[in-house]
C-alpha cells in the first residue's frame, strides 16, 4: 500500500477533508515574454500552475484503479493527462514559441541592427572616398561641406580617410568640412548660432553721408601746411594715418615760402642742439662709431646714385647713424621740410627701440621729427620726417600708394636676413625706381655678400664699413 493511500485512509477515518495540490499541467496560454539576452540563452515561456481541490466524501471508495468495460485500467486522478496528450501539448507549446519569436519586432531589431549599421557605414565611407577623389581632381573647388547627421556620426572615419588622401578636415558644430588647405578652429560662416540681423538705414541717411563726403573732398585740397593728420604732440597714430599720402604742395610762391620758413626753423633748432653741452656730448659719442667715420662717403654716394648698398658688421652704428646722416644733411641744406625718410626693420621690437634711440640722440621727444609705426601702434607727429616701421607696414602702404608720393628716401635695413617680406619689398621697389627717379633707395646689410644685391639693382655702388675700425 502506497503512502498516498494511507493518507486517504487516515483522512477518511478522521472524517476531515484534505486539500491536495496536484502537479501543474502545461498551459498553452503565454504571457509577454521578456526580451532575449545577448548571451544566447534558451527562452522558456512562463506557465501557470493549476490548483485542484479534492474533497473526499465519507462513502468514497478506497480502490484507486477500477477496470472499465474494455478491461483497461482507468486512472483515479482526473487531473493527470495521458502520456500521449502530454507529449502533444509539449509540441504545441514549442511551436507557439517559434511563432512568437518570428513575429517579435524586438527579435528582428536585435538580429538585424548590427549588420545594417555596418553596411550603412561602409556605404558612407565609399561615398566620401568618391567625393574626396573628385575634390582632388577639381582645381576650382577647395572644400566639401556636409550637414547630414550620418556624416557627423562617421566623422572619425571621414577624417582618417581625408588624412590618408592629404586633405584637412574639421567638424564645426553641425557641419563636416574637408578642405585642400588647413582649416581654422572656428568659422563664423558655419556657426548656426551666430545671429544674422538685417540693418535698415533711414531714408535720409545716404543723402546726408554723400553731402558730408562732398564737403570733405571740397575742403581737402586747400590744406597747404599739413604733412600728417596725426597730432603734433606725438599721440598714437591709427591705421588711417598709415595710408595717408603726403600731398604734393602746389608750386606757388606762397607754398614755397612756407616750406622755406619751416626748413629754416628746423635748421636753427638742429644747430642749437648741436651747440648745447648735451648735444656736444652726444656728438662726441656718435663720432666714436665706425659708421660716423664714413659719413661723407655715404652721403656722397647717396647724392650721386639712386640705389646705394651699405655693408657693415653688427654694432658699427649703421642702423642709428645713416638715417640721421640723411636727415641732418637735408636740414643743413634748408630742405628739411621737403624731406621724408622711411626706414624699415624686420621686427617691431627693433623699430621701437631704434626710433627711441635716434630721438634721444637728436635731443627730441619721440613723435617730433622722429617717429615709428608698427601694427596697431605708432607714434607720429605732423612734423615727423624720419619714420621707422616694419617691412609689412611699408608693403601695406605700397598697396594704396604705388608711387610713394612725398617720400624722398627709403632705407631697408637687415636685408641679409632674406625674409619673405624683405624679398618681396625689393621686387616692388625695383619696379618703382623708374617711375620715381628722384627717390633714393639705401639697402643696409650686416654681411659681406652684398654683391648679390648690387647685381640685382644693376650694379649699384657698394659702400663698406671696414671691420678694423670697429676695434679702434
Amino acid at each position: 500500500m502506497s503512502l498516498y493511500t494511507l493518507q486517504l485512509l487516515f483522512t477518511y477515518r478522521n472524517l476531515k477533508p484534505l486539500n491536495i495540490t496536484p502537479p501543474p499541467l502545461p498551459s498553452l496560454a503565454m504571457k509577454d515574454r521578456p526580451p532575449l539576452s545577448c548571451g544566447g540563452a534558451v527562452y522558456v515561456p512562463p506557465h501557470q500552475r493549476l490548483r485542484s481541490l479534492m474533497t473526499v466524501p465519507s462513502t468514497a471508495s478506497i480502490d484507486h484503479q477500477k477496470p472499465n468495460s474494455n478491461n483497461t485500467v482507468k486512472s483515479s486522478y482526473p487531473y493527470l493527462a495521458p502520456p500521449q496528450q502530454q507529449q502533444q501539448q509539449q509540441q504545441q507549446q514549442q511551436q507557439a514559441v517559434r511563432l512568437q519569436h518570428k513575429r517579435s519586432p524586438q527579435f528582428d531589431e536585435i538580429s538585424e541592427l548590427t549588420p545594417y549599421q555596418g553596411a550603412a557605414t561602409s556605404d558612407n565611407a565609399e561615398a566620401w572616398k568618391w567625393k574626396l577623389t573628385a575634390l582632388l581632381h577639381n582645381n576650382d573647388k577647395q572644400e566639401v561641406l556636409s550637414r547630414e547627421k550620418k556624416d557627423r556620426r562617421d566623422y572619425e572615419q571621414i577624417s582618417a580617410l581625408a588624412s590618408k588622401m592629404g586633405l584637412y578636415s574639421n567638424l564645426y558644430s553641425k557641419v563636416v568640412v574637408v578642405s585642400k588647405f588647413p582649416l581654422p578652429n572656428y568659422r563664423f560662416d558655419l556657426d548656426y548660432k551666430r545671429p544674422q540681423r538685417e540693418v535698415i538705414l533711414p531714408p535720409g541717411l545716404p543723402r546726408r553721408v554723400d553731402a558730408f563726403l562732398g564737403e570733405y573732398l571740397s575742403r581737402k585740397p586747400r590744406s597747404t601746411d599739413v604733412l600728417s593728420r596725426s597730432s603734433s604732440n606725438g599721440s598714437i597714430a591709427t591705421d588711417e594715418g598709415l595710408f595717408e599720402q603726403s600731398e604734393a604742395l602746389p608750386q606757388s610762391k606762397g607754398s614755397m615760402k612756407i616750406l622755406w620758413q619751416r626748413s629754416k626753423q628746423m635748421q636753427t633748432e638742429q644747430q642749437t642742439w648741436q651747440e648745447s653741452p648735451e648735444g656736444r656730448k652726444m656728438l662726441e659719442f656718435r663720432s666714436s662709431l665706425p659708421a660716423y667715420k664714413g659719413k661723407d662717403t655715404i652721403l656722397s654716394a647717396i647724392s650721386k646714385n639712386q640705389v646705394v648698398i651699405v655693408s657693415g658688421e653688427t654694432g658699427c652704428g649703421k642702423t642709428t647713424q645713416i638715417p640721421q646722416f640723411i636727415l641732418e644733411s637735408e636740414i643743413e641744406s634748408v630742405r628739411g621740410a621737403m624731406c621724408s625718410i622711411i626706414c624699415t626693420q624686420p621686427r617691431r621690437i627693433s623699430v621701437m627701440a631704434v626710433s627711441e634711440r635716434v630721438a634721444a640722440e637728436r635731443g627730441e621727444l619721440l613723435g617730433e621729427t622722429v617717429g615709428y609705426k608698427v601694427r596697431l601702434e605708432g607714434v607720429k607727429g605732423r612734423d615727423t620726417h624720419l619714420l621707422f616701421c616694419t617691412t609689412g607696414i611699408l608693403l601695406r602702404r605700397l598697396l594704396v600708394d604705388r608711387n610713394l608720393k612725398g617720400i624722398t628716401h627709403v632705407i631697408v635695413d637687415e636685408i641679409h636676413e632674406r625674409g619673405m617680406n624683405e624679398d618681396f619689398l625689393l621686387i616692388v621697389l625695383k619696379d618703382l625706381l623708374p617711375r620715381r627717379p628722384e627717390l633714393r633707395l639705401i639697402l643696409m646689410s650686416a654681411t659681406l655678400d652684398a654683391e648679390l644685391f648690387s647685381s640685382y639693382f644693376d650694379g649699384a655702388p657698394l659702400v663698406r664699413i671696414p671691420v678694423s675700425k670697429l676695434v679702434d
